[in-house]
C-alpha cells in the first residue's frame, strides 16, 4: 500500500507533466425581454490538462445535408479540479462539452473526463 506522501508525489508529478491548458466554463442563465432563458458561459478557472481522442468508428453522421463530425475525447485535469457534466472546457480555442466526470475515489491521481465537440469548434 502506498503512503499519503507517495500519493501526493504521484499527483504532483502528473500535474507537472500535463502539456496543455484548459479553461473551464459554467453556464449561467438570465431572462430575456420575452421571459425566455438566455444561456451564457462564464469562465470559472484555468487548469493544466492533457487531451486525446477516444477511438470509435461511428464518428461521421449527417444532419440535413450537412455532415456532422462528432469527436469524443478523454481530458485529464488535476485531481482536485471542480468540474461537472454541465460545464464546458476550452482547449486551444476548441470547446468541448463534458459528458462524464468520474466519481471521487481516493486512489485517483487525476480526473479523466470524457467530453465531445462538434465540427472542431
Amino acid at each position: 500500500m502506498i503512503t499519503s506522501t507517495e500519493l501526493a508525489w504521484m499527483i504532483e508529478t502528473e500535474n507537472q507533466a500535463m502539456s496543455s491548458t484548459a479553461i473551464i466554463k459554467t453556464p449561467s442563465y438570465t431572462s430575456g425581454a420575452l421571459g425566455e432563458q438566455i444561456q451564457a458561459w462564464t469562465a470559472i478557472g484555468t487548469v493544466a490538462c492533457d487531451i486525446w481522442p477516444i477511438a470509435k468508428n461511428d464518428r461521421e453522421k449527417s444532419s440535413g445535408n450537412q455532415e456532422l463530425s462528432k469527436g469524443e475525447f478523454y481530458i485529464s485535469v488535476p485531481y482536485n479540479t471542480a468540474v461537472s457534466v454541465t460545464d464546458q472546457i476550452v482547449i486551444d480555442g476548441i470547446t468541448y462539452q463534458i459528458t462524464f466526470v468520474p466519481k471521487s475515489q481516493s486512489w485517483l491521481t487525476n480526473l479523466r473526463l470524457e467530453a465531445r465537440n462538434y465540427n472542431g469548434v
